[in-house]
């Protein structure tokens, strides 16, 4: 099997940078059935586009980092959710937290976090500052909405598009 990462414009991205995981190999599906428009977005050249992101280090190993469908876009910068969720979820005030994109006149797209808080609650502004203190500027929460709880499937998992 080959792995690489690449850029929006389909070209490889630099040791430690992120980018798409494209993976080829002799065993890869030939495409969805029945579904050309579907495959053609996912195979080009013999290459499987995963979705996901990740980077490479200087050993070689693959750390996977979001899914490009999730990742925000604030002014040009890509801020993954899993990054801010974890940074939230240090919070002791935070019981469960998702991190969506909404979208901003200015900058595209906005980092809006989804909070279930624990008690105490937390106001939306500490939330701010305690993320201030751990991320970078763009990717701190512009908007935070407090909710008693998440949809979840039957799984478990959350239900991000009911978000």
């Amino acid at each position: 099997m080959e792995a690489r990462l690449l850029d929006d414009a389909g070209e490889p991205v630099a040791e430690g940078e992120v980018g798409e995981l494209v993976v080829r190999t002799p065993g890869l599906m030939l495409g969805y059935l029945e579904d050309r428009e579907a495959t053609s977005r996912a195979i080009r050249d013999g290459w499987l586009h995963t979705g996901d992101l990740a980077r490479r280090d200087a050993a070689g190993f693959y750390t996977l980092v979001g899914r490009r469908s999730l990742a925000i876009n604030v002014g040009g910068h890509k801020v993954f959710p899993d990054e801010v969720e974890a940074v939230l979820l240090g919070h002791p005030g935070v019981r469960e937290v998702v991190v969506v994109a909404a979208p901003d006149v200015a900058r595209g797209e906005v980092v809006h976090a989804i909070v279930v808080p624990a008690d105490p609650a937390p106001t939306a502004a500490a939330l701010q500052r305690f993320c201030r203190a751990r991320l970078a500027a763009h990717k701190v929460p512009r908007r935070i909405e407090f909710r008693g709880s998440l949809p979840r499937s039957p799984l478990g998992k959350v239900l991000r598009h009911r978000l």
